[in-house]
């Protein structure tokens, strides 16, 4: 179970570090690492399998929020491009 979780984790870490994000292909993945990890009973996971588990979904929800960020900016910068061509086309 240890090396599924780890492949699910490091797809969903290689597809938030492409800088052409695809997002069904996330959802996708995130959906399957989701349904591996919901259905773990952290409790019963020794004290470093727990920490470990913990600090993998801390890094990806890290990531998350960066790549939100970068889609942000991306949004903003288009839209202020467009702007700038729509005052060009007007003057």
């Amino acid at each position: 179970m240890k090396d599924e979780l780890d492949k699910l984790f490091d797809d969903v870490l290689v597809i938030l570090a492409q800088k052409n994000f695809d997002f069904n292909n996330f959802k996708e993945n995130i959906e399957r690492l989701s349904s591996v990890v919901f259905n773990i009973d952290i409790n019963s996971l020794p004290e470093e399998d727990k920490k470990l588990l913990l600090d993998k979904i801390n890094n990806l929800l890290n990531l998350l929020a960066e790549k939100q960020k970068e889609m942000i900016k991306s949004i903003e910068g288009k839209k202020l491009e467009q702007k700038y061509i729509n005052n060009m086309q007007i003057s």
